[in-house]
């Protein structure tokens, strides 16, 4: 068992990574060290852990770099979260145009059953999520009337023919 352990150290030390682990800093290899091996190669991971004792680089200081890197990370997220706030909130105003309106609604049953589609146009259910208040009800209802109208427009033409 122990043979196998150390031909895995082996494999997973002699691997390349670019900048080599070797030549990074401090501060890098402890957040690589102490990184999921979702984001980080595990041999990464091995090596990084490595040079820190090849360093000498104490749990204590571990600790205080990964302290301050958790830190900048709820700041990032706070800011993140400011902004996604305002943002949701501008969106609650926003309206379609006039032409845009007139294309939903020529185009409603098509839509509706997902024949066609823009990249571009958000669903009805995309549009609540992301607090579209206004969008969202003006694409229902030029979905709703545009179909009833393509109804009426079917029937007629059945019924006259």
């Amino acid at each position: 068992m122990k043979e196998v352990k150390e031909d895995l150290s082996d494999i997973l030390y002699t691997m390349d990574y670019n900048p080599p682990i070797p030549q990074r800093n401090t501060e890098e290899l402890i957040l690589m060290a102490h990184s999921s091996s979702n984001y980080v190669q595990p041999g990464a991971i091995y090596q990084a852990k490595e040079e820190l004792k090849k360093r000498g680089v104490t749990k204590e200081s571990e600790g205080q770099v990964l302290a301050v890197a958790i830190a900048q990370k709820e700041k990032l997220n706070q800011q993140y979260e400011r902004e996604h706030q305002i943002e949701l909130e501008q969106n609650a105003e926003k309206r379609y145009s006039t032409l845009k309106m007139v294309q939903i609604f020529f185009l409603a049953p098509l839509i509706i059953s997902h024949k066609m589609s823009s990249s571009s146009d958000l669903s009805y259910s995309e549009l609540k999520k992301e607090n579209f208040v206004i969008m969202a009800q003006q694409r229902f209802q030029m979905l709703f009337f545009g179909t009833i109208c393509w109804g009426i427009i079917i029937y007629l033409i059945m019924y006259i023919s």
